[in-house]
């Protein structure tokens, strides 16, 4: 058994000789390690390409590389600070607080407890914390390699994904697959905000967006730069803008303080929003997702009253709960209350779930137009704007004079039917944020269309 236990032995002792010989002739340091004088062999360190010298190269400690701490971390932007009397190391970059103990092989990540990678402690080596590379791949973002034949570690910034950008009213928010590093600066002349994200690749189907509200005119994203990678997000602004910043849950939110004053030329319209069914009445329910017309109606219609009122405007909705409402109480909401439009808003269905597309219902009243209520206007303008911005099946308007409240309002009404719950894929889309923003976002546009063109 003995001898069993020393060929063993013999041949572990070949096979760690043989792994290290494996790195080829590299330089050596002595160093001192655990008051002990070794003489471990080093490698050298690329970051981006750069090569990183310091007076303590990375090693090869027990068989695994080392790195020097400070030089990484400061060579990406991190604050680094060692307590000799505690003997750790605190590394602050961005929204992370990373604390390293010497000889410990746990470390704390915004005061949460890990474990280094393969039970490795921090080592001082010369007076240098070093730590293992795997540790520098997963806590500061890098990609880690290895070239054996110039034996040097190489470390790129791990590329971040800028996956989406949901435009809503005096809000922006940019979606990225981890937090970056950002920058931002106004300029006027033309008026605008950009926004400068560092090493993102852009994964974006759309790089323009049509503004919202009275502020935003446009958002328009690039690959600004290739080498380094950088990100540029440009606001177009209709004025100077106060706005605030904040980067959350892989989030960039940039939100607008705009307020219209209420003398605007805006308040003196008065818009009806109209939430079909509520209440008892659930309407059309989806065909897979279960979405309750009700419930996607309210939702719309909310959407669409904040984006009003934040432009100046006053509402009146018929509904801003779960509630039944009689057809004819909505219509005389509306009239008792001298509404200058009116828009019903609902969902679609059908038996056959291949049918789908958006429809746009109005009350034939051709010899109305002298009076200002020119409902075939206001419906076509409305179906314009909703497929230009969804780009959805276009089922055009249509003359419905049975329907009660656009028979019984006496200003210009429509009713919209914005999709069909009984077709799958557009009831997906009925139940995606993005696309109720589109919707609200045409629905706004083509009602300030109408009232503006000369007036209501």
């Amino acid at each position: 058994m003995k001898k069993i236990l020393s060929l063993f032995a013999c041949v572990l002792l070949i096979f760690i000789s043989s792994f290290t010989s494996a790195f080829g002739q590299s330089n050596q340091i002595r160093a001192i390690v655990d008051g002990r004088v070794m003489t471990l062999q080093t490698v050298q360190i690329r970051l981006n390409g750069v090569e990183l010298r310091n007076d303590v190269p990375p090693v090869i400690l027990n068989n695994r590389t080392l790195v020097p701490v400070r030089i990484v971390s400061e060579s990406l932007g991190a604050k680094v600070e060692w307590n000799s009397i505690t003997r750790t190391v605190t590394i602050t970059r961005d929204d992370k607080i990373i604390i390293l103990t010497i000889d410990n092989s746990r470390a704390q990540v915004n005061g949460k407890s890990i474990t280094l990678p393969d039970n490795v402690p921090a080592k001082l080596v010369n007076g240098r914390t070093m730590v293992p590379v795997r540790f520098v791949s997963d806590e500061l973002g890098l990609d880690v390699g290895w070239n054996d034949v110039s034996r040097t570690v190489i470390l790129n910034t791990r590329i971040i994904q800028f996956n989406n950008i949901n435009v809503s009213n005096n809000e922006v928010r940019l979606r990225m697959s981890e937090n970056v590093i950002y920058r931002h600066a106004v300029y006027s002349n033309p008026h605008r905000l950009v926004v400068d994200i560092d090493n993102t690749r852009m994964n974006l189907t759309k790089t323009n967006y049509d503004g919202v509200g009275a502020l935003i005119k446009g958002v328009r994203m690039s690959q600004f730069q290739s080498n380094p990678l950088v990100s540029r997000v440009v606001i177009d602004l209709n004025e100077a803008p106060k706005y605030s910043i904040d980067q959350r849950n892989n989030e960039i939110i940039i939100r607008f303080d705009y307020s219209v004053n209420a003398s605007s030329e805006n308040a003196k319209y008065l818009i009806a929003i109209d939430a079909g069914h509520g209440g008892t009445d659930p309407g059309a329910i989806g065909v897979e997702r279960k979405l309750r017309e009700k419930d996607f109606n309210l939702d719309i219609a909310k959407r669409l009253d904040e984006m009003f009122r934040n432009n100046g405007y006053r509402t009146l909705m018929t509904r801003s709960e779960d509630v039944f409402v009689a057809l004819s109480e909505r219509a005389a909401m509306a009239n008792q209350n001298n509404a200058d439009v009116f828009v019903s808003i609902h969902a679609n269905s059908f038996t056959n779930p291949s049918v789908s597309g958006i429809e746009t219902l109005y009350y034939p009243n051709n010899g109305d137009r002298a009076n200002g209520r020119d409902n075939e206007t206001l419906a076509r303008m409305i179906q314009e704007e909703l497929i230009k911005e969804t780009n959805a099946i276009d089922r055009k308007i249509k003359e419905r004079p049975n329907l009660l409240v656009l028979n019984s309002t006496n200003m210009p009404a429509a009713l919209v039917e914005l999709g069909f719950l009984s077709n799958p894929q557009e009831e997906a889309l009925l139940d995606n944020n993005e696309y109720k923003n589109k919707l609200v976002r045409a629905l706004y546009n083509a009602i300030v269309r109408y009232i503006k063109r000369d007036g209501v």
